[in-house]
């Protein structure tokens, strides 16, 4: 994980929390920032072939192992991968996170973009299609998250530094 600015770090800790007291207040799992290992792929000796660490993820509650050891990686994907795009970051690289979520399981990616305020969500059921939200669009997220209304603008509103 690379070290980030603030900007970056204000969006993490501002889209976690937005989705999280969502999720809490309803028992549908749990949310994270940066910093969980994901284990997309093993070897048969155990060794790890393909780990991803999403800036911020959701796991659903019935997919956490009884007996998880809560100080290990978490042995899958995530439900849901946020991606915050750094204007640095290739598409070639982009593309090859999304796949590696999408192949190993992840139900949605979302990857915004803050200098335009986009967000693109990548879908597991419906594959080579782009959902792009703006504005006031509410992001399509019954699936991980029934009944959430959510507009792409509510993931960048970001409080201001003035009084």
């Amino acid at each position: 994980m690379s070290p980030t600015g603030y900007h970056n770090a204000e969006l993490v800790f501002h889209v976690a929390k937005l989705l999280d007291r969502y999720v809490f207040e309803r028992g549908l799992g749990f949310v994270l920032p940066e910093g969980l290992v994901y284990i997309l792929e093993q070897a048969p000796d155990g060794s790890i072939l393909k780990s991803r660490v999403p800036n911020v993820s959701f796991i659903r509650r019935n997919r956490i192992p009884i007996d998880f050891d809560r100080d290990m990686p978490f042995p899958g994907a995530p439900d849901l991968a946020v991606k915050i795009v750094s204007p640095s970051e290739s598409r070639a690289a982009l593309f090859s996170r999304l796949r590696d979520y999408l192949d190993a399981g992840t139900e949605q990616v979302w990857m915004l973009y803050s200098e335009t305020e986009e967000v693109h969500q990548y879908r597991r059921d419906q594959p080579g299609l782009i959902h792009t939200y703006m504005g006031d669009e509410i992001i399509g997220s019954d699936d991980l998250f029934p009944g959430l209304v959510i507009q792409a603008r509510d993931l960048f509103d970001l409080p201001s530094f003035e009084d």
